[in-house]
């Protein structure tokens, strides 16, 4: 039972090599989806095979699309929590790697606005920070560390200026609707005053009325004394002739 065991563990193991070997073939002839194929196959035997971990990662950052950098991040992330502490080398080169993974993500990300999304030029800087801290000697890491710095200060400014656009239009539209509400309050003022309230108009309609009635009362009061005057001046005669 211990020989069939071991018997089966060993052609395991051929198998993820043989597998892996394969798909390093297809990768040297370029032909990146074929090499994918046969990493995962590996990995199907062994699913904690570092190195075809490693070598998927590579053949889907070749692929250069959407879909393929987020599995050569996937496949960069384990081998890096899986592979030891002490291969410096091996890890310096797969952060390097996963730092390009991050900077490619930026540069083919259609679903954002231009600059918007530099959450991954951000996770490149530290990638390449990262990859010189465990190989300071790496001249890539640093031209891409120079390079990264560079594009996330131009688009970081940019972004503060379109936030600081908008925020001075937002001034302004509120500005100019303040003083719309100001000419119409004015404009209402001012109708207010040509126009007398109406309990005003009522008074000098009262007013009036007391005016003519008085008028009435004075014409009547004219015409009884002109009347009685009139009769004393007829009696008067009157008397005068009688006597």
């Amino acid at each position: 039972m211990l020989i069939f065991c071991l018997l089966v563990f060993f052609s395991s193991c051929d198998k993820e090599k043989n597998k892996l070997r394969d798909g390093n073939d297809f990768y040297q002839e370029k032909d990146y989806a074929k090499a994918e194929e046969q990493y995962r196959k590996s990995l199907v035997a062994d699913s904690n095979y570092l190195k075809a971990q490693y070598n998927l990662a590579n053949a889907s950052y070749k692929q250069q699309n959407q879909e393929k950098l987020q599995t050569a991040l996937k496949y960069y992330e384990g081998y890096l929590k899986g592979n030891s502490f002490d291969d410096t080398l091996n890890n310096a080169n797969a952060t390097y790697n996963r730092g390009n993974v991050n900077f490619q993500m930026f540069n083919t990300d259609t679903t954002s606005e231009a600059g918007s999304n530099t959450q991954f030029l951000q996770k490149a800087l530290e990638d390449y920070k990262q990859t010189l801290r465990l190989n300071p000697n790496d001249s890539a890491a640093k031209y891409n560390l120079a390079l990264t710095q560079f594009l996330l200060n131009k688009y970081q400014n940019q972004q503060q200026n379109n936030q600081n656009q908008q925020q001075q239009q937002q001034e302004q539209e509120q500005k100019q609707n303040q003083q719309q509400k100001e000419q119409e309050q004015k404009k209402e003022d001012n109708q207010n005053q040509n126009q007398p309230p109406q309990p005003q108009r009522m008074k000098d309609k009262k007013d009036t009325e007391r005016m003519l009635e008085a008028l009435k009362n004075n014409e009547k009061n004219t015409l009884e004394k002109v009347k009685k005057k009139e009769e004393q001046q007829v009696q008067k005669r009157y008397i005068e002739k009688d006597w």
